[in-house]
Order: C-alpha cells, then structure tokens, then sequence
C-alpha cells in the first residue's frame, strides 16, 4: 500500500492507542521526506539541461511552472523532450512536448514554459511561420495570467522570429514591448538582451547612430 494512504489510516484509527496514531504519522513524514528529494533531483536534471540549451542558443528560457511538477509520469515526458531537444533531435522533441501539452492536464504557466521551448525548437530548425505562431499563442497565455515574465519572453521571442524573416519593423516593436516590461521589472539581464536586440536591428537597417543612442 501507498505509504502516504497507510499513514493517513492509521493516523484516522489512532483512537484505538497513541502507538498506531504516531506510526502514521512517522510514515506521512517518510512520505512527503522521499517526495522532496525526488522533487529536488528532478530540478536538478531538468536545470542541468535548461543549461545546455541557454549555452546552446543564448536565450533565457522561461521555465516558471517546471520545478513544481510532481507527477512521475510528466517528469520523465518533460525530461524526454528537453533530452531530444539538446541531442539534435528537433522533431522528436517538437513531438514529445505536444504529446505532452495533449497528454497532461497543465497549469497556464506550465503551459507558457511548454509552448516557449516548442518555439525555441521550431525556430532552430527554421521552422519560422510555426514559431511565430506558438511565441503568440505564449503571449496570449501569458496575458490571461497576468506573468510579465513569461510576456517579456515571449515579445522578446516575437522579434527574433520578424528579425529572421526580415520584417525589422515589426521586430523592433516587440523588441521595444519586451524592453518595456523589463525595465517594469527591474531586470538587468532582461534589459541587457532586449537592447542588444533592438541594437542589431537599427544595425541591420542601417541607423547605427541610433543603436548607439538607446539608453
């Protein structure tokens, strides 16, 4: 039996003497105990390759929603696809986590994090159209939620995408959008990308003297 459920009958029949009642909670405390470490080793290899893949394309993945996951199951499917993703097998990965976003019920930042690293696959195979439209589906989720985090990100990504396909136009105005929402923010890492991107865009429109001038 489930030692978390014969921690809880015995703790429940505990009327019958205090020895029975201290045994429940003994295995209640085991329980939650294993639960943490096995949550902490999952961080840990799911950060481990998160690093690889900011190493790999230097961008800041957004991930809010990862650590929380508990279910084995949804575990073992994320890590697959993170796997594939730094193993070079893209369509795999692409495959792995929509199966995931069908397969799991899933929290909107959860949500946010999938559909970023489906983006982040789909542009690295060149996959522009597809990415564009799963950066807005991002966005969109992340507006219903109100996690600017997740919306800087997403703007962010929006603009990479319109600067490969050459609308800088367009690229600068999300640039502009994700500046906007770190400065809110206050993050100096967020503010440091997001002028670095709208400095190569004035570059390859030719303004220099304006990428020179942004604060």
């Amino acid at each position: 039996m489930d030692p978390l459920k014969l921690g809880l009958i015995l703790a429940a029949i505990g009327v019958i003497g205090v020895p029975v009642t201290i045994l429940g909670v003994i295995l209640m405390i085991r329980y939650y105990k294993r639960q943490k470490k096995q949550s902490a080793s999952f961080e840990k290899r799911v950060f481990g390759e998160i690093d690889k893949i900011k190493q790999k394309l230097g961008v800041e993945p957004y991930v809010d929603g990862i650590p929380q996951i508990t279910d084995k199951s949804k575990q073992k499917a994320f890590e697959s696809a993170l796997k594939a993703f730094n193993s070079n097998q893209f369509d795999t990965s692409i495959q792995l986590f929509q199966e995931y976003l069908q397969k799991f019920q899933v929290t909107e930042s959860e949500r946010c994090a999938i559909l970023n690293f489906i983006g982040l696959v789909q542009n690295t195979r060149g996959f522009n159209e597809e990415s564009l439209n799963t950066f807005t589906e991002m966005k969109l989720g992340a507006e219903t939620i109100k996690d600017n985090d997740a919306l800087k990100i997403a703007w962010g990504q929006l603009g990479i995408i319109y600067h490969d396909l050459s609308d800088l136009k367009k690229s600068l105005e999300c640039h502009n959008k994700a500046l906007k929402i770190s400065k809110n923010l206050k993050n100096e890492r967020y503010i440091a990308a997001d002028l670095c991107n709208i400095g190569l865009v004035y570059h390859n429109r030719g303004r220099l003297s304006s990428a020179m001038r942004r604060p």
